[in-house]
């Protein structure tokens, strides 16, 4: 165990600041361990892990009003009292494994000035850590390797089941990518296989298919009775529900109920002349024109295949990753009562089983912002108009007591309701740049902001901040995550599709030419 630095005076119980021994260096994310200032354990000693999270250098020959910034201003090439410079590193005190107690603490006594600090061997870090280990009644799933740690980190689907996880992270983070190679590990190495339900609004899942993934799309679970309600056609068209228009519309769409009729573009029209025929109108081909129009430019939900309605429930029980594209249409008010119907399906069973205890899944909702965002969050689309994001919430604070665990996911966490996010009691936080959405983080945290600012920011990709109750760690931790496949997203770059689209205009103009 080599010694790196001495406690400075100042320090906290909360922040250790200690000046580096002369040519050695600390890094910011890297552990670091003090003796306990009134524990000890004989030769073993009992040690505080520490990890650093700010770093600077010292010089008072170089500080503002000194003679080393004159000179350097006037281009004068002398080091100024370099034999003097120093750094200072700013550590947080994470906490140290009391052995008389069998659990990990935090600090609660100052360490005094000139207390040494020890960079640890390997073998010390894992005392330290008290040789951390997943838990037996726990599903474990490796997910990457602890920043400067000598263990793996894991994540407990079951803790996952109970209490839900939230990830969030800035665009190419990885995020998705972690997700992916989650459900997969899951597939290899869980007997019985952990159960999911992916709500794909991307279509980047579909890789999974390789893995033993069944994917449907989200109209194979549409409640098309309800999507086709006379007044919501009448509304979707863009028709006053009080005019004649609108009166007439509704009519048709009865009728066409009634004689169980598909309600296709070319039905409602046929119906609606038919009943326009029977109707003393003044401007019926006017009329009649005007929702010709309706029905051509604003009627694309009504050009659905008729594809066979899926029951979730049973193909939870018959299949272990269930994917749901919602990539193939923007019809996002469909979208918004399919996942609706979905939810509120998924968490009835569960309720109505929790006396067999035979029934758990994960659902993993993909760009949760759109769904269920925060009040005056800058988004597409309303999901209040379908009541999607009341039953959400309603959801999350209700399912994880009967094994329905969701996994929000996210670009934007200031966005996200505040109310699912707080039901969240483990998160994986990837890079964000975002101040406000760092704000959020810090918040939903409970975790100190000065800290998790420095982190968040320089993460790489697929690297991330962990922690809660599904992270057997008492701390955040830092974990570089296991990426063995990527979502389906474009499969080359830009310069390749861009010469691909060039060679295939220089085809179309030799065609022409012959």
């Amino acid at each position: 165990m080599e010694q790196i630095g001495r406690v400075l005076s100042g320090s906290t119980v909360d922040e250790i600041h200690f000046v580096v021994n002369k040519e050695k260096k600390v890094k910011i994310g890297n552990y670091y361990v003090i003796e306990h200032p009134e524990k000890f354990n004989g030769q073993n000693g009992c040690f505080v892990l520490l990890r650093v999270f700010d770093s600077y250098p010292y010089n008072p020959e170089m500080t503002i009003g000194s003679a080393g910034p004159l000179a350097g201003s006037r281009g004068i090439n002398t080091v100024y009292g370099k034999h003097m410079e120093y750094f200072v590193a700013r550590a947080e005190p994470l906490g140290y494994f009391d052995e008389e107690t069998g659990k990990f603490r935090s600090l609660e006594v100052v360490p005094e000035t000139w207390t040494p600090v020890y960079e640890p061997s390997k073998r010390l870090l894992k005392r330290v850590l008290c040789e951390w280990d997943v838990k037996s009644e726990g599903v474990y799933v490796p997910i990457g390797r602890g920043h400067g740690l000598p263990i793996p980190v894991y994540l407990d689907l079951a803790s996952i089941a109970k209490g839900h996880l939230f990830v969030a992270g800035m665009t190419r983070s990885g995020k998705s990518s972690f997700v992916i190679n989650l459900i997969k590990k899951s597939l290899e190495i869980l007997n019985p296989p952990a159960r999911f339900v992916v709500l794909d609004r991307r279509g980047e899942y579909g890789v999974l298919n390789s893995f033993g993934a069944k994917i449907f799309t989200y109209r194979s679970f549409i409640p098309k009775k309800e999507v086709l309600e006379p007044y919501i056609v009448v509304d979707r068209l863009g028709l006053n529900r009080n005019s004649s228009l609108g009166r007439l519309v509704r009519d048709a769409v009865v009728e066409l109920h009634r004689r169980n009729v598909e309600l296709t573009p070319e039905n409602l029209l046929d119906a609606v002349e038919s009943l326009a025929l029977t109707r003393s109108r003044r401007n019926l081909e006017n009329d009649l024109e005007y929702i010709r129009w309706a029905i051509d430019a604003r009627g694309y939900f009504l050009k659905r295949r008729n594809e066979p309605q899926l029951d979730i429930i049973d193909l939870i029980y018959r299949e272990p990753v269930i994917i749901i594209d919602f990539s193939v249409d923007s019809n996002l008010d469909d979208q918004y009562i399919t996942v609706r119907e979905l939810i509120k399906k998924i968490t009835r069973h569960a309720i109505k089983r929790r006396r067999e205890a035979d029934f758990s899944v994960i659902i993993v909702v993909e760009e949760a912002q759109y769904l269920i965002p925060e009040k005056l969050a800058p988004i597409l689309g309303d999901p209040s108009s379908t009541r999607v994001d009341k039953v959400f919430i309603e959801s999350i604070s209700q399912a994880g007591g009967y094994n329905v665990g969701f996994i929000v996911i996210t670009q934007r966490p200031a966005y996200v309701s505040k109310s699912v996010v707080s039901q969240c009691n483990t998160v994986l936080c990837f890079r964000l740049k975002s101040g406000n959405d760092q704000d959020a983080m810090i918040r939903y945290s409970e975790y100190g902001g000065n800290y998790m600012k420095r982190y968040l920011s320089g993460l790489a990709d697929h690297e991330a901040l962990a922690w809660g109750l599904g992270v057997p760690f008492p701390f955040p931790v830092q974990v570089e995550t296991d990426i063995e496949i990527y979502p389906e997203k474009s499969v080359a770059t830009a310069s390749v599709a861009w010469r691909k689209m060039a060679e295939a205009k220089e085809k179309m103009e030799k065609i022409q030419i012959i």
